[in-house]
């Protein structure tokens, strides 16, 4: 009876509006997960304050 490598691949989609506050702790948290999603996907609903900006800057950054 051989071993069988199994492969986790998922995708992640966060919705936002005006969320400076918690946004760069959900990006982190989803990125120090043990396996990382393959994508991660931001929908930002028109945002007023620097949430657009926050997640521009950690996607540079980002290895997702």
């Amino acid at each position: 009876m051989g071993f069988q490598i199994m492969v986790i691949s998922y995708e992640v989609v966060l919705a936002t509006c005006n969320g400076e506050k918690y946004i760069l702790d959900q990006l982190d948290s989803i990125a120090a997960q043990t396996i990382q999603p393959e994508k991660l996907i931001v929908s930002d609903d028109l945002s007023t304050d620097s949430t657009l900006s926050i997640i521009h800057s950690w996607s540079s950054s980002s290895s997702i």
